[in-house]
C-alpha cells in the first residue's frame, strides 16, 4: 500500500534535510528557506485520549500515523480532523477508534487524495473498527476502511451512543468478519449516505436497528458482495410520527424481527426496486387509531425489469411472515408488486383487508400464501373494506386465493 502522491515540495524537504545537505543557509529551525517545515522520516505515535481539536495532516509516507494500543480515545468536547491522503494504522486486531464525550470526528478525503484506516495485513478483522459514541455531526468523506471488523457481533463503523449522528459520502468500507455499519439502538441516524462501497463483510453491508434509519439510502451505493446481501433490520420500525419513503438500494433490506407498523396518520411509501425480505412471523400492519386517523401505505412499484416491489420471505426459508394487514387506512395503493409468502397461521392472509380500510391494487402478483391469498374482514356497510383493483393475480394460495365477507372462497377478487 504505497502512497503515490508526494508533492515535490515534500520530496526536496525529506531529501535535504535527511541528508543533512544545506541549501542557503541550512535546514535550521530560524533560516530554512522552506515554506513549511520539513516533515517526519517516520509515521507518528497517536497516543491516547485526545482531549483538545487536533489536524493530522498527509505526512507524505505510506503509514502517516498509528496507534499500538487498544482504545484511541477522542474526548473532551475535541474535534479530530483528519486531511486528505492520510493513512492511519493500528497495530492490534482489538485497536479501535472511540470518538466519545461531546468528541467529533472529520475525515475528509478527496476522490483522488482519499484517507485510509487499516491494520498490518489484508486479512479480515486486522484491526476492530470506529466507533461513534457522541450526537454531534461526524463526517466520513472519500475515506477507505480496510480489513477491519475483528468483532463479529458489531462493524467496522460502529454507530453506537444514543442519538449519534453519522454523514458518510463516497466513502469504501472492505473487509469485515462482521458487518460494515452497524447500528445497535434506535436513536442513532446517518445525516447523508450516498456513493458508498461496502464490500467483503462475513455478515450484512450495513445492520440497522429501524428501518427508518435508511432514510438518505439509495442505489448510489453499492452494498453487494457480502456473506449477507442485504441491510439486516433488526427490529423493523414504527411510522407513527412522521411519513417516511423507503427506496430500493442494490439489495434487498432483511426485517429480521417485529416488524412494521405504520399508524397515527402518516404514510408509508416504498418506491420502486425495493425487496423486503420479511422474517418469520414479521408483522407489516397499517393500522389508524380510529375511523378518521388512519394511516396509509403507498407501493410505487414500476413495470420495468428489476423495478416492481417484493414483499417476500429470505431465499431458501421455510418460513413465513404475518402477511399485510389493514384496518382503518385510507386510500392505500399497491402498484407493480408481488406480495408473496405470508399468512402464517395466525393472520391467515398475505393481505387482510380489515374494518375501514380501503385501497386499489394495479399489477399485483399475490402467491404462496400459508393459507389465503386476499382475506376480507365479515362486515358490512360503513365497516366494510373497499377494494378497487386491475390485473391482480393469483397462484398457490394453500387456502384459497380470495375469502369474500361472508367467508366463501372465490378465485379472484370481486
Amino acid at each position: 500500500m504505497i502512497k503515490v502522491r508526494l508533492n515535490l515540495r515534500k520530496v526536496v524537504a525529506i531529501a535535504i534535510c535527511l541528508a543533512g545537505v544545506t541549501v542557503f543557509a541550512g535546514c535550521g529551525k530560524d533560516d530554512d528557506p522552506i515554506e513549511n517545515p520539513p516533515l517526519p522520516a517516520e509515521a507518528i505515535e497517536l497516543t491516547s485520549p485526545i482531549t483538545a481539536d487536533r489536524t493530522l495532516k498527509d505526512l507524505g509516507l505510506p503509514i502517516d500515523y498509528f496507534f499500538n494500543g487498544n482504545i484511541l480515545e477522542v474526548k473532551n468536547n475535541a474535534i479530530l480532523t483528519i486531511e486528505d491522503s492520510v493513512t492511519i494504522q493500528f497495530r492490534k486486531t482489538d485497536g479501535k477508534l472511540v470518538i466519545m464525550d461531546g468528541a467529533t470526528i472529520k475525515a475528509l478525503g478527496t476522490a483522488d487524495k482519499r484517507i485510509q484506516f487499516v491494520g498490518t495485513s489484508t486479512n479480515k478483522g486486522s484491526w476492530y473498527g470506529i466507533f461513534i459514541e457522541t450526537n454531534k455531526e461526524n463526517q466520513f468523506n472519500y475515506v477507505d476502511f480496510m480489513n477491519g471488523g475483528s468483532f463479529n457481533q458489531e462493524g467496522v463503523v460502529n454507530v453506537s451512543a444514543e442519538g449519534a449522528k453519522l454523514n458518510m459520502t463516497n466513502c469504501k468500507i472492505s473487509g469485515s468478519l462482521g458487518y460494515g455499519v452497524y447500528f445497535p439502538h434506535g436513536t442513532q441516524r446517518f445525516t447523508a449516505f450516498n456513493n458508498n462501497v461496502i464490500e467483503r463483510c462475513d455478515k450484512s453491508p450495513v445492520a440497522l436497528f429501524w428501518l427508518t434509519q435508511a432514510e438518505f439510502f439509495d442505489k448510489t451505493s453499492n452494498l453487494t458482495g457480502n456473506g449477507q446481501n442485504y441491510v439486516l433490520v433488526q427490529v423493523g420500525t414504527e411510522i407513527k410520527n412522521s411519513n417516511f419513503t423507503l427506496n430500493a438500494t442494490t439489495v434487498p433490506y432483511y426485517i429480521s424481527y417485529a416488524g412494521i407498523q405504520v399508524g397515527n396518520g402518516q404514510t408509508f411509501t416504498i418506491n420502486q426496486g425495493v425487496t423486503l425480505y420479511m422474517g418469520q412471523d414479521v408483522n407489516f400492519n397499517v393500522e389508524g387509531t380510529n375511523p378518521s386517523v388512519g394511516a396509509r401505505l403507498v407501493v410505487n412499484g414500476g413495470s420495468g425489469a428489476g423495478e416492481q416491489v417484493i414483499l417476500t420471505r429470505l431465499p431458501n426459508s421455510t418460513n413465513y411472515w404475518s402477511g399485510l394487514f389493514f384496518m382503518d387506512s385510507h386510500n392505500n395503493e399497491i402498484r407493480n408488486a408481488v406480495i408473496e409468502y405470508g399468512g402464517r397461521p395466525n393472520n391467515d392472509a398475505n393481505i387482510y383487508a380489515y374494518y375501514r380500510s380501503s385501497m386499489h391494487l394495479e399489477n399485483v402478483a399475490i402467491n404462496n400464501s400459508y393459507n389465503l391469498g386476499f382475506k376480507f374482514n365479515n362486515s358490512t356497510g360503513s365497516d366494510a373494506a373497499q377494494v378497487t383493483h386491475s390485473n391482480v393475480t393469483f397462484n398457490n394460495n394453500a387456502g384459497g386465493n380470495v375469502m369474500l365477507p361472508d367467508e366463501t372462497t372465490v378465485s379472484t377478487l370481486p
